[in-house]
């Protein structure tokens, strides 16, 4: 996330008028990752770059593997022409290696997450408890 809505803007939203049908909005945030957001939004210079991830490095794979115990499905590994054909216009994202650090954010904001990391907020169940 970059904090880059100059003070009193409203950032602009825009509703498809392509597609019609009405979908559910599930966005889930964990309380760290709120806290960091509040904390720079409060305090950081506009385009200051904030990273509120507990960990460091989580790869692709082991947020997959996470996913597929809880959805009892098998995570597997595909070739580059497969995930393009999975995947379509996002095969390129999910290709990348692209560690993320929050060590600037910590030393910022003096922000230290207390909660769950990533994994172990997907192993806990709660984004899946209506997947049947």
């Amino acid at each position: 996330m970059h904090v880059s809505t100059p003070s009193g803007d409203q950032p602009s939203r825009s509703t498809p008028a392509a597609d019609p049908t009405p979908r559910p909005t599930r966005r889930v945030f964990s309380p760290d990752y709120k806290l960091a957001i509040v904390t720079a939004v409060e305090s950081a210079p506009p385009g200051t770059p904030v990273h509120a991830v507990a960990e460091e490095g989580v790869r692709f794979r082991d947020i997959a593997e996470a996913i597929g115990r809880q959805l009892k499905l098998p995570a597997v590994s595909l070739t580059a022409e497969e995930a393009s054909g999975h995947f379509g216009l996002l095969a390129p994202l999910v290709s990348l290696d692209n560690p993320t650090s929050s060590a600037l954010t910590r030393e910022r904001f003096d922000w230290v997450p207390a909660h769950p990391g990533l994994i172990a907020d997907i192993e806990n169940g709660h984004y899946f408890k209506d997947a049947a």
